[in-house]
């Protein structure tokens, strides 16, 4: 039946893919680290992923460093749940404790270093889509 076939589009989900930003070198000065995440987000948005970071991350380091954390924690009473929910929230960002979660949340994860990401470009085609 066609109209069951119509029914069960509704029910599609799209596979969850996740853009994992880890690894904790740097590229180039604090300009080029912004560079390099906003490049990140391009990456993300061109292949509808979600983006998550580590701990210990570039991106995390690159945020920790530009003052996010004081904007959000002025009297530096630090709370982690609240810091992962405010990145979620605000930028849009996962903060990944573990692979297992990963694995069972995704089923893509790819990987993306702050040189790769600062390199990275949007393709024509892409930028006629948005």
């Amino acid at each position: 039946r066609v109209s069951s076939l119509l029914d069960n589009q509704n029910d599609y989900k799209p596979p969850r893919k996740l853009l994992l930003l880890n690894g904790n070198i740097f590229w180039g000065n604090t300009g080029n680290r912004v560079s390099s995440l906003l490049h990140a987000y391009a990456f993300a948005r061109d292949n509808q992923m979600e983006i998550g970071i580590t701990k210990h991350s570039w991106a995390m380091d690159l945020l920790q460093s530009i003052g996010i954390e004081d904007e959000f924690f002025p009297s530096r009473e630090y709370d982690h749940e609240m810091w992962k929910d405010i990145l979620h929230s605000e930028f849009g960002l996962q903060i990944m404790k573990n692979h297992t979660y990963m694995v069972q949340t995704y089923e893509e994860v790819h990987h993306m270093s702050a040189h790769d990401a600062y390199y990275y470009q949007t393709s024509p085609e892409d930028l006629k889509r948005l």
